[in-house]
């Protein structure tokens, strides 16, 4: 059986895509206000619910990270397991209406992979762009060998400020399987701060970013 130390660093490494824990274990704010921003530049906050899933939220402000850089990155899904250290796996499944239908297989130390298959769109807004996705109705693409995922659904938000750009981010995750709820809430900063620093990394590289074959 694998100790609870073990499944607590899966779940930091899991929820939303992140494996590398950068944060105190808890929200800086809690219910609606924003906290104090962080050494990333991101403000954080939680909406909290009776059980494990909640609502988190960030807003960045990064200087010198081109807009443009931001929404080519998040605006192609089948980049994401290239930047987003715990994606094993990103395959757009279909492509019609304005929605991509991508599976994701996701992975993270201490715990088994998990797996999902969600729908992706773009919307423009003013300054910029918001990707929204959501856990499709179908999940008939998945393998079968992983443990599906039980929530996700969020957006970013990217709007070009001064000579920066203005990043929001707001994900409800849950894994799925037997993850004590406690845990998942514990992990949820952790997750977001990681999945905020990599995709800041990625951007302000000179990396150029391709579809893996």
């Amino acid at each position: 059986m694998r100790s609870m130390t073990a499944v607590a660093i899966g779940i930091a490494g899991v929820l939303m895509l992140a494996v590398i824990a950068t944060g105190s274990g808890r929200l800086t704010g809690f219910g609606f206000g924003w906290g104090e921003a962080d050494d990333n530049g991101c403000e954080l906050t939680e909406e909290p619910s009776e059980g494990a899933e909640v609502m988190v939220r960030a807003v960045c402000h990064w200087d010198n990270v081109p807009a443009s850089r931001l929404q080519d990155l998040l605006g192609d899904p089948a980049l994401h397991e290239q930047f987003f250290s715990n994606l094993a796996k990103s395959s757009i499944l279909e492509e019609a209406g304005g929605v991509t239908k991508v599976h994701q297989v996701h992975q993270a130390s201490g715990m088994s992979d998990r797996e999902i298959v969600v729908e992706y769109r773009v919307e423009e807004v003013q300054g910029g762009y918001k990707y929204h996705w959501q856990k499709a109705a179908d999940q008939s693409a998945n393998s079968g060998n992983n443990v599906v995922v039980e929530t996700n659904t969020g957006h970013w938000e990217i709007v070009k400020e001064g000579n920066g750009v203005r990043v929001g981010y707001q994900v409800r995750y849950l894994p799925g399987g037997n993850i004590p709820a406690f845990l998942v809430r514990m992990f949820q900063s952790a997750g977001m701060q990681a999945v905020l620093a990599e995709l800041r990394t990625t951007a302000e590289s000179s990396t150029v970013i391709v579809r893996a074959n």
